[in-house]
């Protein structure tokens, strides 16, 4: 009794990974000739993950001109569909680099992922003074609606710290001891 119910089961679950299987085969071959249609009509390719939704020619083109205008020399481009927005994950000048877009191609926010060396003097400086005994970690720069502003990440041997660093000032976002 419990060897041909395990049977059934395993049948039934080899069945159903063979029907998504094709499933998947077929949209992706469908979306492969999607890009190349694209790429045909308007001279660009916009590399989209393959579990990606659909996306029009219009979107396409203004997404990929807007992008392509803000950030000319980025290099290893990934895109990703969140919600009706499109996440471009990449590299520029060795920082790695977020930018969401709405689908009328405007930038809604970047974030860019720097080290200590590539933090700017005055955010370096800034916390430097504030937190004398730490090292900075981590950082990012984030750009939105035209201000900026750095989230930071220190640590000591015995704490972690994150601040938040806006309009010149320093917030404290996390303070925590490291476990012994």
């Amino acid at each position: 009794m419990k060897t041909k119910l395990n049977l059934r089961l395993s049948l039934s679950l080899l069945s159903m990974l063979l029907l998504l299987n094709s499933f998947a085969q077929k949209n992706i071959s469908g979306e492969s000739a999607y890009r190349s249609s694209v790429a045909r009509k308007t001279g660009v390719t916009f590399p989209l993950p393959e579990n990606n939704l659909w996306i029009t020619e219009s979107t396409n083109k203004q997404v990929l001109k807007h992008f392509n205008k803000s950030f000319k020399n980025a290099e290893n481009i990934k895109w990703e569909k969140l919600d009706e927005n499109f996440l471009a994950t990449f590299a520029l000048n060795g920082v790695t680099t977020k930018s969401l877009f709405d689908t009328r191609g405007k930038l809604i926010y970047e974030i860019n992922y720097v080290s200590e060396k590539q933090l700017p003097a005055s955010i370096k400086n800034a916390i430097t003074d504030n937190y004398t005994n730490y090292e900075i970690t981590s950082a990012a720069g984030i750009l939105q609606n035209n201000r900026q502003m750095w989230i930071v990440k220190l640590s000591t041997e015995t704490n972690y710290v994150e601040v938040l660093v806006k309009d010149g000032e320093i917030k404290e976002i996390e303070n925590f001891r490291k476990a012994n």
